[in-house]
């Protein structure tokens, strides 16, 4: 897959991530974490590792794809898809985790770009259903792609979201 170089407008890209790019993702989900709870700095080391060490080896080993908004070398988004169930009664189901962007890049369409780059995927891949856990920022985010639920959990099928895709292109 590599590189799928999607070009936003204010001259930034979205790009697959590698297992090198574990330490810039971390870094957002800690930013992203903090924003919930204070940790010491005893803790917030042990996460910043922990998170590292689980996104490297869940790209490494193909269990989670996480995209990256880049501009000027920057890392300033994220967003990735999980791989929950490879097989079940109701189809296979992931779950769209870690999309954050920082602060100075919001409002500018790069979360949108990037959940519709993983929606896409998961469609591709052939999940049946997509999960989340929402914060107060991004539920109606999610809900504009069609998915339901509440603050805690939302979730999409993604033939609710190819009917809804057809109906906006209509």
């Amino acid at each position: 897959m590599g590189n799928i170089g999607i070009k936003l407008e204010d001259k930034g890209r979205i790009r697959l991530a590698t297992p090198k790019d574990s330490h810039a993702i971390a870094q957002l989900r800690m930013k992203f974490l903090e924003q919930i709870k204070r940790y010491s700095e005893e803790e917030r080391q042990e996460i910043f590792v922990s998170q590292k060490t689980m996104f490297e080896e869940a790209i490494r080993n193909g269990s989670m794809q996480v995209w990256l908004f880049e501009q000027n070398q920057t890392v300033a988004a994220t967003s990735a898809l999980r791989v929950l169930s490879r097989q079940a009664a109701n189809g296979r189901q992931a779950e769209l985790l870690a999309v954050y962007t920082r602060h100075e890049y919001r409002k500018r369409g790069i979360a949108t770009r990037l959940v519709e780059t993983a929606i896409a995927e998961a469609r591709r891949s052939g999940f049946s259903t997509l999960v989340l856990q929402p914060t107060g920022d991004s539920f109606e985010l999610y809900r504009k792609f069609g998915f339901i639920g509440n603050a805690r959990h939302m979730s999409l099928s993604m033939k609710h979201q190819e009917t809804l895709g057809s109906e906006t292109s209509a």
